[in-house]
């Protein structure tokens, strides 16, 4: 029965079923509904499904002590154990308290028992986890770019990027000189929500930054800012551009594409590993990619060739040169 493949398609579709469950809910919904009567059901109903499906997993091959096919000595089945152990726990803790609340939130690892029923997608969460340690060296290297801008933009900013709000009249706004004018004119001296006035926060800031993600209004802020409790002004000191525009070439355009690399590069390594690919060589590679292009290719016909002036000029190289010119 658990090696039958009409059996697995069967638990895909109740996991599928069991997912968009998960996903319709809605804390908002009336619980006397049909919609929330409809939902326990099939919760119920599916929860039932995966722990048969466990118990009839467990008879076949043993619990834990029965050699390495034993159920719970395949990583995978300990999470499909744990998932099918909080699912049932979620039903019977009907309790409004927080620890039960959260065990019931833990039903959302449901659709990680799909990874198990597909052997592309462990290989792909495995290779993953084998490129954790390359992915910490990698922060390593990005924590200590982002300390040393951090400590510069510190040096450079702290207590600058305040400024006057809360006056509308535009010419009043403009009369404003420091902190004292802003507040004698009935206005609030108020900080920007991303700074440098400690290392944390110009952490935060820089790892904003890093995504490009509202990085020009950030450099503006700099650019405008004249000094401690004094209002910004336009354009006040324009070089202070250079260290946005460098931070965003080493911490963006650098770092983080270092880090994407990496972990890409890891994960296609590890992945060959656990596909036992590693063991062939670059000449074996390149023959095997030959022959499933040899048995991928078509025949391309290609009617009235010769008698086809058409094709002939557009086959042509010096038309290419001429197209390129």
């Amino acid at each position: 029965m658990v090696t039958w493949t009409w059996f697995e398609y069967f638990i895909l579709v109740a996991i599928l079923i069991s997912s968009i469950t998960l996903a319709i809910e809605n804390p908002l919904n009336n619980p006397d509904s049909m919609l929330s009567q409809c939902l326990v059901i099939i919760n119920m109903t599916m929860t039932f499904i995966f722990l048969l499906e466990s118990l009839l997993k467990v008879v076949a091959t043993g619990f834990l002590f029965n050699g390495k096919t034993s159920y719970l000595r395949n990583p995978w089945n300990v999470v499909d154990f744990f998932i099918v152990f909080v699912s049932i726990s979620s039903i019977l803790t009907s309790s409004d308290l927080s620890v039960f609340k959260a065990v019931r939130v833990l039903r959302l690892l449901r659709p990680l028992r799909l990874i198990q029923r597909n052997e592309g997608l462990k290989i792909a969460v495995q290779a993953l986890f084998m490129a954790i340690p390359n992915i910490l060296y990698v922060s390593v290297i990005a924590g200590l770019f982002f300390a040393i801008f951090g400590m510069t933009g510190v040096n450079m900013f702290k207590g600058k990027f305040f400024s006057c709000n809360g006056i509308t009249d535009l010419h009043l706004l403009n009369s404003v000189d420091n902190k004292s004018d802003c507040i004698n004119k009935g206005g609030v001296w108020m900080n920007a929500d991303s700074h440098f006035d400690n290392i944390f926060s110009a952490a935060t800031t820089l790892f904003e930054m890093s995504t490009t993600e509202g990085w020009v209004n950030v450099m503006n802020k700099g650019v405008d800012s004249r000094g401690i409790d004094q209002q910004p002004k336009e354009n006040t000191n324009m070089w202070y551009s250079l260290y946005f525009v460098l931070f965003i070439i080493i911490g963006s355009f650098f770092i983080l594409n270092l880090f994407v690399g990496v972990v890409i590069s890891t994960f296609n390594l590890e992945k060959e590993t656990l596909g036992k690919n590693y063991l062939l060589t670059a000449t074996q590679k390149e023959w095997i990619d030959t022959r499933m292009s040899i048995v991928k290719m078509k025949p391309i016909t290609r009617n009235g060739y010769k008698n086809n002036p058409c094709l002939r000029v557009q086959d042509s190289k010096y038309f290419e040169l001429f197209i390129i010119c």
